[in-house]
């Protein structure tokens, strides 16, 4: 089983994988068109994907601020994985327990 601590190093590397490639001039912010090119299924406004990872609100979206997200969503994820696989292995899916609440 991996460890917490490996588990996060793995999200970390993946992120800075995810940068090194979305990044295309290497300046530390994801601009719209860096943006476009990665938002190909459109399931986004470009306005909204900067709304999400512009933390700071300053206009601008930081490598960081990706980084952040993205570890944060594949954090969230993976949670939700390793719940649903519980649930699925005591055979309740789809139960409307409280408990399970």
């Amino acid at each position: 089983m991996t460890s917490k601590f490996e588990t996060d190093s793995l999200l970390w590397q993946a992120a800075e994988k995810f940068i090194a490639s979305a990044d295309g001039n290497h300046d530390g912010t994801i601009s719209e068109d860096e943006i476009k090119k990665l938002n190909r299924q459109r399931q986004r406004t470009i306005a909204e994907l900067v709304a999400f990872h512009d933390v700071n609100e300053d206009g601008v979206v930081s490598t960081k601020e990706v980084k952040d997200s993205w570890v944060m969503y594949a954090t969230s994820m993976l949670e939700v994985s390793k719940m649903m696989q519980g649930m699925q292995g005591r055979g309740d899916e789809g139960s409307d327990d409280e408990e399970d609440l």
